[in-house]
């Protein structure tokens, strides 16, 4: 799927090293709200927002903070009535303007590894912020206390199949039964 990202908060490289602590306060307008609906494929946005800062940690390191806020209506997976979702998630990634050369071909685990995003000439935050909320609305949202019962289909006349309990004891049990 190609898409183009509503939210244009881009950060060059070269005002990241100028400033070493670049703050950001945003809130999305409602034409934004209303393409990223689209985007994101949702029923509606009704407020997104996001403020934090990308400092400098070291000479070629920054670190990326920020709390996202967000309101959205989803449809129940079981319901279909519309439902709001609230979103409240706080960010933190690591960037660097070094580039990463990796010479060795050994696969080494480290847990203690933290995973490095190099910034080439820019940063989008709005990209940042666009791929955490797509990772945070809810796959299957559904709706406290409704519970799935089940369908049943049949012909018209035709009466619908017993519920019954697989249990495989309670078979061998009637067929022993049945076998005295």
């Amino acid at each position: 799927m190609n898409f183009s990202n509503p939210i244009q908060l881009i950060v060059s490289r070269k005002t990241l090293q100028q400033t070493r602590n670049f703050k950001f306060n945003y809130k999305s307008p409602i034409e934004e709200l209303e393409k990223l609906a689209k985007v994101l494929q949702i029923e509606k946005l009704k407020s997104l927002s996001f403020k934090g800062r990308i400092f400098q940690s070291s000479r070629d390191n920054y670190i990326f903070q920020t709390s996202m806020q967000a309101n959205l209506v989803q449809l129940c997976v079981i319901s279909l009535s519309p439902m709001k979702v609230k979103i409240n998630h706080d960010i933190t990634q690591y960037f660097s303007t070094k580039v990463a050369e990796s010479k060795t071909k050994d696969i080494i685990v480290n847990h203690e590894f933290i995973e490095t995003e190099q910034i080439h000439e820019e940063l989008n935050i709005g990209d940042l912020i666009l791929e955490e909320l797509n990772l945070k609305i809810p796959l299957y949202p559904k709706k406290k206390d409704i519970n799935f019962e089940g369908v049943t289909i049949t012909e018209s006349g035709v009466k619908p199949l017993d519920r019954t309990i697989n249990n495989p004891f309670q078979s061998l049990k009637t067929f022993t039964s049945n076998i005295k």
